[in-house]
């Protein structure tokens, strides 16, 4: 069963690569967009459980057949969005960028991502006392200023978004406009908070940083498939070096006594698909009431007003999985939560029969507005640099939250082009 999971996840990445292309001078190649890295991140996340199983480990469990036919059932339904969403553009030729006329103004860019920035980093010090030698310390070490009490929450939030909306909006700029001071000024600023939150083991923060950078710098440069899928692979060791700061700290890395078995995939990032699966299956929610689209509509309706404002917001449907888990009655009392993936999310509203569905409307939703973005200018080519990290973690979300950031970013994003760049676009 496993090898003929494999063959399908094998036919999925082939097809949906060739589904993500774009026409460029009359040639249909691949570029780095939202779709293409929709096929491959969730084929990575896929193929974690029968890697580990063929290579790492024996022990089979009673849901692995059962988690490799949903999985298998989410792709197929990759495939069909991106499809229908070509049929929808085949006579159109929406995937032109638009003719920008906009000026970059550098000094307003780069006051603002320096100021953006610089707060994200004060506050994060702050945070650890001054005490420089403690950011080579486990993350557990010390709070993130982007957890505590409602207040901390909001005002992290915030700016972690000035932080990264402003950082890719200057850094537009300082691309298009070739000018190698500016590029170098912001690229030291970029690696700055990199360097910050990689020492902390906070891959999340550094990859929405920086997946979008690339974004813009190969913005529709056909890529080679088989370096991209090398670099792929490599990104499996680099969140695995990250993860392993994140648990012992940078300055006890040394000392980890490596093992093979350590690098077992369920046991990592790519392995969080599986276990949430699991844990549902275990708790024997798969026989609870469907949801009937609650995470899709009012969950995600609720989630947009911040809990500083609504104190008694109601929890969503991920946070509630998190407390029935934990064994807690209220959303503080955690100290740690899912992220609830997609193929569980799509099993708790609809079922098994909503899987292909939903996966199409939502692989459909993203070629639409892939195409949308790229015909509005500057501001657009943020906010489709920004769906690369957030189509990534997207396996890992739930739609609520992944709706609130991508709107969050959308608004802050379009304040600062408007301050950064001058003109129109036609």
């Amino acid at each position: 069963m496993i090898l003929v999971y494999l063959l399908l996840l094998a036919l999925f990445l082939v097809t949906g690569m060739r589904l993500s292309r774009v026409k460029i001078n009359n040639r249909f190649q691949n570029v780095l967009s939202p779709g293409l890295v929709l096929v491959v991140s969730y084929c990575m996340y896929s193929v974690a459980m029968p890697v580990s199983r063929l290579f790492f480990t024996n022990t089979d469990t009673d849901y692995d057949v059962e988690y490799m036919e949903v999985q298998i059932l989410g792709a197929a339904g990759i495939l069909i969005g991106l499809y229908f969403q070509r049929l929808y553009h085949r006579f159109k030729k929406n995937r032109n960028s638009a003719q920008v006329l906009q000026t970059y103004m550098p000094m307003p860019a780069i006051v603002i991502m320096t100021v953006a920035v610089g707060m994200v980093m004060f506050f994060a010090l702050k945070g650890l006392g001054w005490e420089f030698s403690a950011i080579f310390n486990p993350r557990s070490y010390v709070a993130s200023p982007q957890t505590g009490n409602p207040e901390q929450t909001l005002f992290g939030a915030i700016l972690w978004v000035l932080a990264i909306s402003s950082t890719v909006l200057a850094f537009i700029g300082a691309n298009n406009t070739k000018n190698r001071k500016l590029l170098i000024f912001t690229l030291s600023v970029v690696g700055l908070f990199c360097t910050y939150y990689l020492l902390r083991g906070a891959r999340l923060n550094a990859g929405m940083m920086v997946l979008p950078l690339i974004c813009v710098y190969l913005y529709l440069k056909p890529i080679n498939r088989k370096t991209f899928l090398l670099s792929c692979l490599g990104l499996y060791f680099f969140i695995y070096a990250v993860g392993l700061v994140r648990d012992v700290g940078f300055a006890r890395i040394a000392d980890v006594s490596f093992k093979i078995q350590e690098f077992d995939p369920l046991t990592q990032e790519f392995g969080t698909n599986y276990s949430v699966f699991t844990k549902w299956k275990l708790m024997g929610q798969d026989n609870a009431s469907l949801l009937l689209g609650k995470s899709y509509t009012t969950d995600v309706l609720y989630n947009m007003v911040p809990r500083y404002f609504w104190p008694e917001r109601p929890d969503t449907a991920a946070v509630q999985f998190s407390m029935d888990y934990y064994g807690v009655s209220n959303a503080s009392e955690l100290t740690s939560a899912f992220g609830f993936s997609p193929v569980v999310e799509a099993l708790v509203n609809f079922g098994v029969i909503g899987l292909v569905p939903v996966f199409a409307l939502f692989s459909f939703l993203v070629g639409l507005f892939e195409i949308w973005f790229m015909r509005k200018g500057v501001w657009g080519l943020a906010c489709y640099a920004f769906m690369i990290p957030m189509v990534i973690n997207w396996n890992r979300m739930d739609m609520a939250i992944a709706v609130k950031i991508f709107i969050i970013y959308l608004v802050v994003s379009k304040f600062f082009s408007l301050l950064m760049y001058r003109g129109r676009t036609v």
